[in-house]
């Protein structure tokens, strides 16, 4: 015989006399106790019945039948629209207020709904408790499987009006009411998305950074072009096409994502500008994470104002701090970060490993990695100071004026 907690059942005794029938006796249970499931599945037919049932009474009960599941979520997001989207103008980062009102409302009307009928559930069937034995939580899971039936019907409606907005049904009928054909707003108002996953990931600069970002947009599925001014032969099995620095007009052309990793030298100033992000599909993002003075900020603003590249994330620039009155912290489409793309919880472990790796193979005369070109490095210092020298005189001649 199973065993219950809180339920004593006494064996019937089959040769006993008619006159000592079976007794059962119901012990509340001492402490807590884990709800025993197998005990409610034995009761699942009564639980199946009490849902039911509370459903057809609320559904017979009024005259609108199971719309009430979808009006009073709706009505209420209605009201949430109109004050907080249309009088207050809170901000829904593009998603449609009606979309956005109604999709949290659904679940908490679920929760306060199933909580409110789960708890008056025990008064409504004291009768029902006081009468017949079965496990108490099949009332309370019973109110919360009738409301389950109303989530499902309100929760049809949010997906219908996630396709209504997604469709942008909304523009269609708002101009087909005017005769109007809107295409092009239609176009205008849809949401942009990129997958990461067959893309172009272009990287100028084939070096460490450059190689750790080409694994990791391989791993996404990306497809790897690069430039470098290393052997050609020297690829790695990663990148799906290694060019010298004169491809870079076929890395713009390609590129959905177009990644700057070189470092300062006389040859990587001003590699990108107008006339390179012209090159570039409208579509494309372009980041910079090596070194500011291989981007001409001022064409930069300019390729953005005119729509040549979606959008930019910078983490370096031509004078550090970026000027508060740098058009390229209010354009819209631009990432501003302080230097910090590189930082991360095992940064110094990373850099304390390279540096030993570096010492060892010193140590024991072996080539060293990610050897400096020490011309070129020459050549980036003069050009740094030339950078800074200039900066001053113009400093200097603002404050003079």
């Amino acid at each position: 015989m199973p065993e219950y907690p809180g339920l004593l059942i006494e064996e019937p005794n089959l040769s006993a006399p008619a006159d000592h029938p079976a007794k059962t006796i119901i012990e509340p249970p001492r402490g807590w106790q884990v709800i025993n499931l197998r005990e409610i599945w034995r009761y699942r037919e009564l639980l199946y019945f009490l849902a039911w049932r509370d459903v057809k009474v609320r559904y017979k009960q009024t005259a609108i039948g199971a719309l009430w599941a979808v009006l009073q979520p709706f009505l209420t997001m209605v009201v949430f629209s109109i004050l907080f989207g249309r009088l207050m103008g809170l901000d829904t980062e593009g998603a449609p207020y009606p979309v956005f009102a109604y999709a949290a409302l659904l679940p908490w009307t679920f929760f306060s709904g199933a909580f409110t009928r789960s708890g008056n559930s025990l008064i409504s069937d004291a009768n029902l408790i006081s009468k017949v034995y079965f496990p108490r939580l099949i009332l309370p899971f019973s109110a919360v499987l009738s409301m389950l039936v109303d989530f499902g019907i309100a929760f049809i409606i949010l997906i219908g009006m996630m396709l209504y907005f997604a469709r942008q049904f909304h523009i269609c009928v708002r101009a087909q009411m005017r005769a109007h054909y809107a295409r092009g707003g239609a176009w205008d108002h849809f949401p942009f998305f990129r997958e990461l996953s067959g893309s172009t990931l272009g990287i100028i600069g084939l070096g460490r950074i450059g190689k750790e970002l080409a694994t990791r947009g391989k791993a996404l599925g990306m497809d790897i072009i690069a430039t470098t001014v290393r052997d050609l032969s020297d690829k790695p099995d990663y990148v799906d096409q290694l060019m010298d620095p004169d491809g870079l007009p076929i890395l713009l052309n390609d590129s959905d994502f177009l990644v700057c990793c070189v470092p300062e030298t006389g040859d990587t100033e001003y590699i990108m500008g107008y006339e390179e992000f012209k090159l570039m599909k409208k579509t494309a993002y372009f980041f910079n994470v090596g070194r500011g003075s291989a981007v001409n900020e001022d064409e930069l603003v300019e390729a953005l104002m005119d729509g040549l590249i979606a959008g930019a994330g910078l983490d370096t620039f031509e004078r550090e701090p970026l000027a508060s009155e740098s058009y390229l912290w209010r354009m819209e489409g631009t990432l501003i970060t302080p230097g910090i793309s590189g930082i991360g919880p095992h940064f110094w472990k990373r850099t304390h490993d390279h540096f030993l790796n570096n010492l060892r193979h010193y140590l024991f005369k072996e080539p060293l990695e990610d050897l400096v070109d020490k011309v070129a490095w020459r050549e980036a210092i003069d050009l740094g100071l030339r950078q800074k020298l200039t900066n001053h005189k113009e400093i200097d001649a603002e404050d003079s004026e």
